[in-house]
């Protein structure tokens, strides 16, 4: 039993730390790097350039970064090392939600209140305590839910992978990739019995998401640069992949008391891909430019409004 645990423990440490620095599979001249220093690019990155390509030179190329940890994210990692555990399980044991809780517990919460206080962020120690109740009653249920949502959504499934990895060209250009994690890839049966790949991107959230959420291009762009790059690492046909965002309620409209697992599907056509390669391109010409406009569209809730970085 010892043993399972500290398996069950290193796979949350491993998880929680996916996004330290990894060692990339191409190398190129340090002159052709991006004005970013890097070689890549990534969704989230992509998304903070949308948004405003001023924040983007300020947090990814000034390399100023004033983002204060989101116990939100912290939770959601929690969440995914859970689900991971169970994934890669050969046996498919049920998730241990008493290892988890505890781990949530006695390690990520004190540490979690201890750097909040040492950086003066009330604030955020707030939004835990605001939130802790429903943080708390809600990991048995979801990894409860989780693997019986799995069968019954997707029957006879099999694991691709879990966290896997995504290092791919952008178009024909040699030096430029795109770097991402796709949370879990399976494959399952369609209705006719043939094999699809299923992209699932898990995305915990209170109660779920808008309408407006749900059809946002710029949130389905995630899933439609993972499906091509997918396609593109494995030479698959984008017919035989199929891609959703999975939301992980931890506290269900009382229509759907029950319901933790939402399945909101990203269809990717030609258009939409079209459309996507198109933004990446966009950025990348900018960059290479140093064109930074500003977008005042979006300064409300920025955490760059009214510092030195952004007057």
């Amino acid at each position: 039993m010892n043993n399972d645990k500290n398996d069950l423990l290193s796979i949350i440490d491993n998880n929680e730390e996916q996004n330290s620095v990894l060692k990339e599979e191409q190398l190129i001249p340090v002159e052709s790097l991006l004005a970013t220093g890097r070689q890549h690019i990534s969704y989230s990155e992509l998304h903070d350039w949308i948004e405003c390509p001023w924040r983007h030179k300020i947090k990814y190329i000034e390399k100023i970064q004033s983002d204060s940890e989101s116990i939100h994210t912290i939770y959601g990692q929690h969440v995914h090392a859970g689900i991971e555990s169970y994934l890669i399980d050969p046996e498919k044991k049920p998730i241990d939600s008493k290892l988890f809780i505890e781990k949530w517990h006695n390690e990520i919460i004190p540490g979690f209140i201890s750097r909040m206080k040492e950086s003066n962020n009330q604030k955020a120690i707030d939004d835990y305590l605001n939130n802790k109740n429903e943080f708390d009653n809600s990991f048995e249920s979801i990894f409860e839910q989780v693997p019986v949502w799995l069968e019954l959504t997707f029957p006879g499934w099999e694991l691709h992978g879990a966290e896997v990895k995504l290092f791919e060209n952008i178009g024909i250009k040699k030096d430029r990739f795109f770097k991402g994690f796709i949370d879990c890839v399976i494959v399952a049966p369609d209705k006719k019995g043939v094999k699809k790949y299923y992209l699932i991107d898990w995305k915990t959230t209170s109660w779920g998401w808008s309408f407006d959420k749900k059809t946002s291009f710029e949130k389905q762009l995630q899933l439609i640069l993972y499906k091509h790059f997918f396609a593109k690492k494995y030479n698959i046909h984008l017919k035989d992949i199929k891609c959703s965002f999975v939301l992980l309620k931890r506290k269900p409209p009382k229509l759907t008391p029950n319901e933790h697992c939402e399945k909101i599907d990203v269809s990717v056509g030609p258009k939409t891909e079209t459309r996507a390669l198109e933004l990446v391109d966009k950025m990348l010409a900018h960059l290479n430019k140093n064109l930074f406009p500003k977008n005042r569209n979006s300064c409300k809730f920025c955490q760059y409004k009214n510092t030195k970085y952004c007057p």
